[in-house]
Parts: C-alpha cells; structure tokens; sequence
C-alpha cells in the first residue's frame, strides 16, 4: 500500500508523517486466506491499533502486528494510529497562574492558534460557570491527535496524567468538553452519564458566554432503539458502543433540565457540595465530609437537598435508572418526608450526624427509629429551655453541637438528660414558696445571694459545663430547701429578744415619768429627800 499523507482536516483518514500515522486497514482474499501483516517502526513509541485483534513481535526496530487466516475478510478492518511524541511541535499557553502545553502535527500552526485561543478565553469562562477555579495542579497538555479518533471519539481527557487528545478539527464544543472534565472525571463521578452531561452542559453554556456557535439539547425518547438506563452506560475498552448515540443527549438533556430549574446558583451549590465531598443533608454545624464516591445516589441528593430541585426525581426515573433502583426511590420519598417534617419541627438544630447519614447513604430503613430518639433530645432542649428561662437563659449552644455531631443519638440522648436533670435542680432552687414559708425563705437566704448564685450555675450549664454546674445548683437548692428553717430560726430569736427588751423599756419609762412629777432637775436616787420628815 502507498499512503498518502492528507492534511490535517482533510475528509480523508490517511495522516503519515514522521510525528504521527493514522490509516485504514482492510483486507482482501478469499474466506481463510486473507492475511495481514502491519510493521511499525521503533520511532513511532505510542502505537494504538483499533478494531480487529493482531499478534504482535519485535523484529529490527520493528514492531510487527499480524494475523493469518482471516474468516471473514469483508468484514475485518483495523485503524492503526502511532505517534512519535519527540517530533510534535510545542507551545505554552498561559492562563491565569496557569500554564498548558499544546503539542501539534508539525507545521499545522492553525490548530496551535485554534487550541491556544480556546484555552486562553475558555478556562475563564468555565471557571466562571462552574464556580469552582481551574484544578490542574501542574501543567495540562493538549496534543492533537488522531488516536482518539480511531477508537470512535473526537478526543479524550485522561485525569491520571492532565492529557488532553482531541483530533485535528477545529471543533471549539469538543475542545471545550474536554477541558471541562478537568473537573468532572472519574475522581469525582462513579458514573459515565454524569461527567458526561455535565461536559456537554457546560462546553456550550461557555460557548454562549464566548459568543461562539453553541448548541442546546433537545429531549430524547426513551423509546429510542439504543436507549438504556443512563447509571447503566459504560465506556467499553475505548470503543464507542451504539447506545453512545441515546446516552450522550440523554445525559446532556436531564442535566440540562435541571439547570434551567435551579439556576446557576443552585448548580453551582449541588456541583460544590459533590466536588468537596460534603453530606447533602446539613446539620447546624459546618457540613460534614462523606465517605465515598458520587453515584446517581449522590447525584439526585445534590440536586434536591442542595441544589433545590423538584423536578430531579421524575427525570431520574425516566431517563437515569432501572426498575430496581426505582423501587429505592419510593423508599427515599418516605424516608425524606419523615426526616423533612423532624428538621421543620426542630427549631433551627436540624438533625443529628446519625440521622443525616443514614439519608445521605441512602439507609432509609432505620431513620423512623433515630428521629423518634432525636425528638427525645429536641424534648429535653425544650425542658432546660423553659426551666432556665427566668434566669436569662434562651441558648444551650455545646448541647446543639453535641447533639448535631451524634453519631450515635445515644449520646445526645445522655447529655441531655444531665442538662434537663440540673436544669429541674437550678429550677426548683429558683422558686419561692407563697405566704409565711416564703417569707422565711427570704429571711434565711438573707446574705446568701442565692439568685445571683443560680444565675451563674444557669450560665455554666449553657457555655457546657455541666458537672460544674450540678455541684453549683446542689449547693444553692440544699441551702434553698434549709432557708425556711433557718428564717424561722432567725425570727424566732429576733422574737425572744423582743419579748425581753419590752418589761426593761416599759420599767425605764415609768421612772422617767415620775421624776418629772416632782420637779427634780436631777436624776432620781435611791436616797430619800432631806426636805421631808423623817418620821
């Protein structure tokens, strides 16, 4: 065979250059007797062969693919592609604090200028959309290249190197959905539709902002003849199966449902949430990180609890998953219902940690139960709450942490019982009995600045302290509980002393009285007067 070398963007597959060879290959002869035998030079270091399956061999700075004996020769083809990666032609682009390479088929200058502007103008915009800034850590590289293109893709992004390949066309969309699964890849979704949608979602709502040619998506039959439950679609061995043609609009099409109905705001909440690995169901604490990787599971939480969608179920149901999981989402419907109604009842504390992760890992089966035992919590909150009210106390904030963090409820549940416990003992400390009991009461704090006391152990019990301040409410209602007694003590000797007093002052003024019957300007004597008879 003579191959031609074709230039790039050519309808021909033929490119042989020294930097790189892409071509077709096809055999004749009779069934059993058509052979193929493809030799590779050394030089060419990244070779990819498609379609059919060869043998290869080394043989003097050769590699040699061949297979004999072709059954079926009209219908045998292989593409082979190879790259000799030393030869490619280089640029940098900078972007930000960032920088990417471009490596080309030499001479082809304009897809250097074509990469370069997408990148400059398109990772901004992205970045904008997203609103997430660009991941790559060190340096991207986009190659022009033909090997993705064997295999049925116009290009790909591999996340383990920052590798982007797309093909010598000049296609701003493809290069832009590339770029865009620098976020969205296989370290972030478990599943292909996903990433999948959001690239496509995102290169065109970046092409809009570039005002550049962009495209919207149009609803897809579920009837279509290679339509399949998008969780399902798999990337088999890089070959673009035929379901490819139903799920790349599909995915595109319910993400972009959703879109419309959240918002970029709301997106971009539902997007951050997954990317920071943080639990959709939020408690009053800052939200906590959640084990393992984004499914549709994931998925439709981000976009309802997160994101605020209503719509998100009934597109998965139609278009995401199969029969099975569709049973799990009749399950998950009641389970939200029962913890949706527990967090508007709460006044602001949410759920607990348990709780929240049983929604968040989709375990619905025991979420009644650990709502009931964090309703025994929100009970005692509300205990300590209006125990402590007269006393300036309208906050418990360590047992909201505590009981938000719970993992298990149990030791909410036990915390607060010890708060309620010295709340009912500050309570009863607090209170004055009516009539001649009270009274006594008061006379027998006098000095004991029992309320003030009470006040300080209700602020200690609030700020979390609650061993220190049982000691102090103790203390208070023991002295509390003997005031009366004490009172009665006290006013008992202040009667007595009365009682003894009153002869001595009533004596004291009788003689006053009549010393001043006689005149005497003196003090009266025991002695009798010399004026009068002695007989």
């Amino acid at each position: 065979y003579d191959l031609p070398d074709l230039a790039p963007r050519s309808d021909g597959w033929t490119r042989a250059t020294p930097a790189f060879a892409t071509f077709l290959v096809v055999p004749y002869g009779d069934r059993g007797h058509a052979d193929v035998e493809i030799v590779v030079p050394d030089s060419y270091e990244d070779v990819h062969i498609a379609g059919a399956e060869l043998s290869s061999s080394k043989e003097d700075g050769a590699t040699v693919y061949t297979v004999a004996g072709i059954d079926e020769p009209e219908e045998w083809w292989a593409i082979v592609a190879a790259r000799d990666g030393s030869l490619l032609e280089e640029r940098e682009v900078e972007v930000g604090d960032h920088t990417a390479r471009l490596k080309y088929w030499p001479g082809d200058d304009e897809w250097a200028d074509f990469a370069n502007d997408v990148v400059v103008t398109g990772i901004p915009e992205l970045e904008f959309l997203i609103g997430r800034p660009w991941p790559v850590k060190d340096e991207l590289e986009i190659v022009e290249s033909g090997i993705p293109h064997a295999y049925g893709f116009g290009g790909w992004y591999d996340s383990s190197s920052d590798v982007i390949e797309v093909g010598d066309a000049l296609d701003a969309q493809l290069m832009l959905h590339e770029l865009s699964h620098a976020w969205f890849n296989d370290e972030f979704a478990q599943e292909r539709w996903f990433g999948e949608g959001l690239a496509e979602l995102y290169s065109n709502l970046a092409l809009e902002r570039m005002d550049r040619e962009f495209q919207r998506p149009e609803e897809v039959s579920t009837e279509h003849e290679h339509a399949l439950p998008l969780a399902t679609w798999e990337q088999v061995v890089r070959e673009a199966p035929e379901q490819d043609q139903y799920a790349y609009p599909a995915a595109w099409w319910v993400i972009s449902e959703i879109y419309e109905e959240i918002g970029q705001e709301g997106f971009q909440r539902a997007l951050a949430s997954g990317l920071d690995s943080t639990i959709p169901y939020v408690g009053n604490t800052e939200p906590e990180i959640v084990r393992g990787i984004v499914d549709w599971r994931r998925t439709l939480d981000l976009f309802e609890v997160v994101g605020g969608s209503t719509n998100a179920t009934e597109l998965y149901e139609a278009y995401v998953v199969d029969e099975d999981d569709a049973a799990v989402l009749d399950e998950r419907t009641e389970a939200r219902a029962i913890y949706d109604e527990f967090v508007a009842s709460a006044a602001g504390w949410g759920a607990p940690r348990e709780v929240r992760e049983e929604m968040a890992y989709w375990e619905f089966d025991d979420v009644s139960g650990l709502v009931d035992s964090a309703g025994q919590v929100l009970t005692m909150r509300d205990e300590v709450l209006a125990a402590l009210r007269d006393v300036g106390v309208t906050e418990i904030p360590t047992l909201a942490e505590i009981y938000a963090g719970a993992r298990p409820i149990s030791d909410a549940v036990e915390e607060a019982q010890e708060y309620a416990e010295t709340a009912r003992v500050l309570a009863a400390a607090h209170e004055r009995p009516d009539g001649p009991a009270g009274l006594l009461t008061q006379i027998g704090l006098i000095g004991a600045a029992a309320d003030a006391r009470i006040g300080e152990a209700a602020m200690t019990l609030s700020e979390g302290e609650v061993d220190q301040a049982r000691a102090a409410a103790d203390a208070v209602l023991a002295e509390v509980e003997d005031a009366p007694l004490i009172g009665g003590i006290v006013l008992g000797e202040a009667v007595v002393g009365l009682a003894l007093a009153w002869p001595l002052r009533a004596h004291a003024k009788r003689r006053r009285r009549r010393s001043t019957a006689v005149g005497s300007d003196s003090w009266p004597t025991d002695e009798p007067s010399s004026s009068l008879s002695a007989t």
